[in-house]
Order: structure tokens, then C-alpha cells, then sequence
């Protein structure tokens, strides 16, 4: 998906992470080692950022930043 493309309505915010400890999903690292981090996706309603494995990362010169049941986002 292309950064900065138009998702929704101004007012939209969208956020992944682990953090902040202590909530239901919480945790400090994930499966790869990767410490748990927040996430930006949409801001504005506009696609800001995107999630990483170490490998995806790798391949677009990005920040590894989540990983979902020890199986790669690509």
C-alpha cells in the first residue's frame, strides 16, 4: 500500500501497538525478539505508516515493528 493514501475522513486516527503494559494484549517484546513499540497507521485519515516483520522491514528499508503468531506480515 502506498503511504500517505487516502483512507478515511479527516478525523481518523488508527493505532497498533503493545504498549502501555499492564492492558488485555499487552507485552514487551513480540515473537522476534522486537520490543513492543506503538504504531501510527492512519493519521488524519491519510496511511502513515505500515506493520513490519524483521523480514518485510529488510525489503522496504523500514523499522520491524509487529509480528502476528510468529508468522510474517507481508
Amino acid at each position: 500500500m502506498t503511504l500517505i493514501r487516502q483512507f478515511g475522513p479527516k478525523n481518523l486516527q488508527i493505532f497498533d501497538g503493545a504498549a502501555p503494559g499492564g492492558h488485555r494484549g499487552s507485552y514487551k517484546y513480540d515473537d522476534q525478539g522486537t520490543p513492543a513499540t506503538t504504531t501510527q497507521l492512519i493519521q488524519d485519515g491519510a496511511l502513515v505508516g505500515r506493520l513490519h516483520s524483521r523480514e518485510t522491514a529488510g525489503k522496504l528499508g523500514e523499522i520491524p515493528n509487529v509480528v502476528v503468531g510468529g508468522e510474517a506480515i507481508e
